[in-house]
């Protein structure tokens, strides 16, 4: 009887921790929102936003169009580099889906399991970690460019007066000695089945592929290709906003502001976007309501601009749903499996400690 108690107050803790972690991360970008609009002029921001023209939504869709068919190429190439078979078109169409389940759903990462979660079922011969490998270094292709961009900009941003010589020189400084640290630790054993090898063997099967320079040459020109867009795109609600932003801004802020966005734990970026344009336009400065008014039109145009990618539901429905029964299936029959050896461990130790108390009384 406690066994099964034990058991399904655990199946019913992992519900109700997603939950608290959505509604976490609304709480998080409501509050940073609501902050932004009460700190900055509010009533600019909605001026600005009221003559926004239907032309620049159009502009943003066909720049987002082009995302899509470089994030579908990137993540085909990194997966055929691991030995995981991935066409293009595929995985343009399934990157469409991605994104349009991240921008409405909290967390922003909820699309990139439903995609792992496909790319299995269509990849029967290679295990789920594999091909979760193949997004999580996806993504990191994407993070390296949009650091490397922030590097090659730093002249940009001395030379516009946003930071000194010796600003750049310290923070240059201070990410030499991490690559330093990380690369000390990298390189102790990866024997053993503890955590710490196991990232090892991961970050050592990652530098094989992101910084090989045959194989990084190809993700790694995408993943810059896509910085481009994105910055096209910030340029492209500037203006809507009726701000205009020139090429040292623009390299400068635009990779700031596409890295704050691309923190997981806010629903579709929404609040730490809007904070960290407020901040680095006031430090440009740019009145922080124009750096508001222009966040909130990249979230409203990426949000318009990712929701056709859902039609992937409809168009490819049974196979969808096919594909969401076996991937329930598996969920069920791991997490059934796991439940098993617990319940298995339990009563052995229960058997243990009651023959050790029989013992004990006689």
């Amino acid at each position: 009887m406690t066994t099964g108690a034990a058991l399904d107050a655990g199946a019913l803790a992992q519900p109700r921790r997603r939950w608290v972690m959505a509604l976490g991360s609304l709480a998080m970008s409501a509050g940073l929102l609501t902050l932004c609009l009460l700190v900055v002029d509010a009533r600019q921001v909605g001026r600005r936003l009221a003559g926004v023209e239907p032309r620049w939504l159009a502009a943003f869709f066909a720049v987002y169009v082009l995302q899509v068919l470089l994030l579908g190429r990137r993540w085909s190439l990194i997966s055929r580099q691991l030995g995981v078979p991935l066409g293009w078109r595929r995985a343009c169409v399934e990157y469409a889906l991605s994104i349009a389940i991240n921008v409405s759903l909290p967390t922003g990462v909820a699309g990139d399991g439903w995609r792992a979660l496909r790319h299995a079922h269509r990849s029967p011969n290679h295990r789920l970690p594999k091909i979760l490998e193949t997004l999580a270094l996806d993504r990191l292709s994407g993070q390296l460019a949009l650091l490397l961009t922030v590097l090659a900009s730093a002249p940009f941003a001395v030379h516009a007066g946003l930071i000194s010589p010796l600003q750049g020189a310290l923070a240059l400084g201070a990410l030499l000695a991490a690559l330093w640290a990380g690369s000390r630790w990298a390189r102790r054993s990866t024997q053993g089945k503890s955590l710490g090898a196991s990232l090892r063997r991961f970050v050592r099967r990652a530098a094989s592929v992101l910084l090989h320079p045959r194989r990084g040459a190809g993700h790694l020109t995408l993943s810059l290709l896509l910085v481009a867009t994105h910055l096209l795109q910030l340029w492209i609600a500037s203006r809507a906003a009726g701000i205009t932003l020139d090429v040292f801004l623009l390299c400068w802020l635009g990779p700031l502001i596409s890295l704050s966005a691309s923190v997981p734990s806010f629903f579709g970026s929404w609040g730490i976007r809007e904070g960290a344009s407020a901040l680095l336009f006031a430090s440009a400065g740019l009145p922080s309501s124009a750096g508001v008014a222009v966040s909130l039109l990249v979230g409203t145009f990426s949000l318009l601009s990712a929701l056709p990618g859902a039609l992937v539901l409809f168009v490819d429905g049974r196979g969808t749903r096919q594909e969401l029964g076996r991937a329930g299936q598996g969920l069920a029959e791991l997490t059934g499996s796991l439940g098993g050896r617990s319940v298995r461990r339990f009563e052995s130790a229960s058997t243990n400690e009651t023959s050790g108390v029989d013992s004990a009384s006689t």
